[in-house]
């Protein structure tokens, strides 16, 4: 079954096989979209909102989100006067846009947040 699809791309791009390779790397490294492994963080004093990559799939938040928006959520932690809250958060625009879990949102400039070292 391999050696019939290796075949069937041999004749589909003959002596271009090269220009499939660049494409497959750039979709192995993301370059398709912007798409990131690492959380990202926001910090200002002892107050932080950390991005993960992982859909938000938390009751209480997405309960004070709209259903329109559930898709594209992901999950959140914001830390706030030493008590942690689940989030969920949007890039929109170049804004990061999130709620917590009591329902209180906010928003950010996506040049604010900076990779999480060690994570």
């Amino acid at each position: 079954m391999i050696m019939n699809a290796l075949r069937w791309v041999d004749a589909l791009v003959g002596n271009n096989k090269w220009k499939i390779m660049i494409i497959l790397a750039a979709c192995m490294f993301g370059w398709g979209g912007y798409v990131f492994a690492q959380d990202l963080r926001f910090t200002q004093g002892q107050n932080s909102l950390t991005l993960h990559s992982t859909k938000c799939a938390d009751s209480k938040v997405l309960g004070h989100i709209n259903d329109a928006y559930h898709e594209r959520s992901k999950s959140a932690t914001l830390v706030y006067e030493g008590k942690v809250y689940s989030a969920c958060w949007a890039e929109i625009g170049g804004v990061v846009y999130f709620m917590d879990e009591v329902g209180d949102p906010g928003q950010l400039p996506r040049e604010a947040f900076r990779e999480v070292l060690g994570a």
